[in-house]
């Protein structure tokens, strides 16, 4: 399943990918929209929370050029810029599998980054971030 989908690092910086057709959204929704080491963090968080099932409201996720909403079964994207492209939705499973990926990816290429946006998200939220997570030398 992320086998479809691989992160690299392009001109400098950690927002590369290619992927199948079927994942293609989503690699552009992270790489474009979400983008950075904390809201990615914030959004796997958001997700866990979905798949461990203590959220069960939809969410959603205005950014850039996507709106993603979220909810115990799914993830839908839709593109503000252009309607013709309608909405593309994922298994709930599938989209936090991709989303942990791309965070790996982000906190192996800038690990002090990826504390940094812990940090960050601890003290604002008052919520531990899960240790599987942190990089192997945090």
């Amino acid at each position: 399943m992320t086998d479809d989908i691989v992160f690299y690092v392009e001109d400098g910086a950690p927002i590369g990918y290619r992927a199948s057709e079927r994942l293609d959204w989503l690699g552009d929704w992270l790489t474009t929209d979400i983008q950075t080491h904390y809201f990615c963090l914030e959004l796997v968080l958001d997700l866990a929370d979905f798949v461990e099932g203590r959220r069960t409201e939809p969410s959603e996720w205005s950014g850039n050029a996507w709106l993603a909403v979220i909810t115990p079964e799914k993830v839908t994207l839709s593109n503000h810029w252009n309607e013709n492209l309608g909405e593309r939705s994922w298994p709930l499973a599938e989209v936090y599998a991709v989303v942990r990926k791309y965070w790996e990816h982000l906190r192996d290429f800038n690990p002090e980054r990826a504390r940094q946006a812990v940090r960050e998200y601890e003290e604002e939220t008052g919520t531990k971030v899960p240790s599987d997570l942190l990089s192997g030398d945090a």
